[in-house]
C-alpha cells in the first residue's frame, strides 16, 4: 500500500524545522517599526505636554493679540505679520497638538518682536534726542564757519600776526589754511549721514540700537577728516580737473585761483558726497593705491621676460 502523499506546507521536514514562508514572515516583522495610531500618538504628546501648559499658550497668545494692537498700531505690515503668527501658533496648538513646539517658536518670534520695538522706542527718546542735538550742533557750528568766513580769517590772521598784501579778494579761511573749505563741507555730508540714518531707524523702521551711538558720534568727525583727504585726491590730479591754481606763480595766487565759484563748488560738492557716503572715498583712496602700486606681472609676462633674456643672451 502506497503512502498517502503529504499535502502539508511542514509536511517532510525534520523535527524541530521551520517552513520557509513563516521565516519569511517573522524576519519581516523584526524588520518592520511598530506601527503607532495618530490617535495614541496625539494622546500621548497631550498627557506629556499637560492642559496647564497648552492653556498657558492660549492665554500668552491672546495677550500678545492686544499688545501687538497697541505696540504696533502705526505699522500695518508689522501687525498683520505679527497677528498671522498667532493666528498660525493657536491654529497648531489646537489642531496638531504634536506639532506644539512650532507653535511656541512662533509666539516667541512675536514676543521678541514686540519687545524690540519698546526698547527701540525707549533708547530714541533716551539717546535718540541726544543725538539729534549733538549733529545739529556740529551742523550750526560747520555752518557758522562759512557763513562768518571772512571774520574768521581775520580774526586768525590778527592772532597769528600773518598779513596778505598782494590780495585782491577778501580775506577767507582758504587762504590760511585751503582744506577747510573740503573739510567743512565734508563734515557737513557727515552731519546729513547721521540724520538721515537716525530717522531711518528711529522714526522709519524703528530699530535704533543704542550700540551704534558711538557711530553718530564719529559720523561728522569722520566727514572732515574725509573732506580734507578729498582735497588732496583733486588737487593731486586723481580726478581730472581743469585748476587754475597749477598755473599760479605763488601761494597766494594759487589761493586767489582756487576762489574760482567752478572749481569751489566741485571742492564742496565731491567732499560733502564724501562725508555723507563714506565708502566713496574709500573707493578713490583705494584707486590711488593701484595707481601708486604697481601692478604685479603675471606668470605669462615673467616667462616672457625671461624667454626674451635668454634670445638676448
Amino acid at each position: 500500500m502506497e503512502h498517502p502523499v503529504a499535502l502539508d506546507e511542514g509536511a517532510g521536514l525534520p523535527t524541530g524545522a521551520v517552513p520557509r514562508e513563516e521565516r519569511a514572515r517573522a524576519e519581516y516583522a523584526e524588520e518592520r517599526p511598530p506601527q503607532i495610531s495618530l490617535e495614541v500618538s496625539e494622546r500621548t504628546v497631550l498627557g506629556r505636554l499637560g492642559e496647564k501648559r497648552q492653556q498657558d499658550l492660549f492665554k500668552e497668545i491672546d495677550a500678545l493679540v492686544v499688545e501687538a494692537a497697541q505696540v504696533l498700531s502705526v505699522d500695518m505690515e508689522g501687525l498683520e505679520q505679527a497677528l498671522s503668527l498667532l493666528r498660525e501658533a493657536r491654529d497648531i496648538s489646537v489642531e496638531t497638538p504634536r506639532q506644539f513646539d512650532e507653535a511656541e517658536y512662533r509666539v516667541a518670534k512675536v514676543r521678541a518682536k514686540l519687545e524690540q520695538r519698546k526698547t527701540s522706542g525707549r533708547w530714541s527718546v533716551v539717546y535718540g534726542y541726544p543725538v539729534l542735538l549733538y549733529e545739529v550742533a556740529w551742523f550750526l557750528l560747520l555752518l557758522a564757519s562759512l557763513l562768518f568766513d571772512h571774520r574768521l580769517a581775520e580774526f586768525i590772521a590778527d592772532i597769528t600776526k600773518t598779513t596778505f598784501s598782494d590780495l585782491t579778494v577778501p580775506l577767507s579761511l582758504e587762504h590760511i589754511f585751503p582744506y577747510w573749505n573740503t573739510m567743512a563741507w565734508g563734515g557737513i555730508g557727515g552731519v546729513v549721514g547721521a540724520l538721515y540714518s537716525l530717522y531711518w531707524h528711529a522714526a522709519k523702521v524703528k530699530d535704533f540700537d543704542k550700540q551704534y551711538v558711538m557711530w553718530y558720534i564719529v559720523q561728522p568727525i569722520m566727514g572732515v577728516i574725509l573732506g580734507g583727504i578729498v582735497y588732496l585726491i583733486i588737487a593731486a590730479g586723481f580726478i581730472s580737473v581743469q585748476v587754475l591754481a597749477s598755473q599760479a606763480s605763488s601761494f597766494t595766487e594759487a589761493a586767489q585761483a582756487m576762489a574760482n565759484p567752478a572749481i569751489k563748488a566741485f571742492h564742496s560738492v565731491v567732499a560733502c558726497v564724501s562725508g555723507f557716503r563714506q565708502r566713496f572715498v574709500y573707493e578713490m583712496l583705494d584707486q590711488v593705491v593701484q595707481v601708486l602700486t604697481p601692478k604685479p606681472k603675471t606668470k605669462a609676462e615673467r616667462e616672457a621676460e625671461e624667454a626674451e633674456k635668454k634670445k638676448a643672451s
